[in-house]
């Protein structure tokens, strides 16, 4: 469940998904840069490049390194499709 803050936010690799659950802010490395996305966001599809991957879940705050990809976005969901992802940062 998500409040109106909130959005599903999934990451997909063609092994696994690696995340699944509430997020409140996403920044993604798109093909023209860097760009960010809150809860009730207008829909899009775009391609990401290689790079890293931010989002906050409530007040935890989690980093990935992603490769190449797309990312689909809707007011309530963001998912990210990439070639690969590893966590980096503290507990990764």
């Amino acid at each position: 469940m998500t409040t109106a803050r909130e959005f599903r936010l999934e990451i997909v690799t063609p092994e696994a998904t690696i995340y699944r659950g509430a997020a409140t802010s996403v920044i993604v490395p798109g093909t023209e840069g860097y760009l960010g996305v809150l809860a009730g966001h207008t829909p899009f599809i775009t391609s990401l490049r290689e790079g890293k991957l931010t989002f906050a879940a409530g007040d935890e705050r989690r980093e990935f390194r992603i490769g190449a990809g797309y990312i689909e976005v809707t007011p309530s969901s963001v998912i990210v499709i990439t070639e690969g992802a590893a966590a980096v940062g503290p507990g990764a």
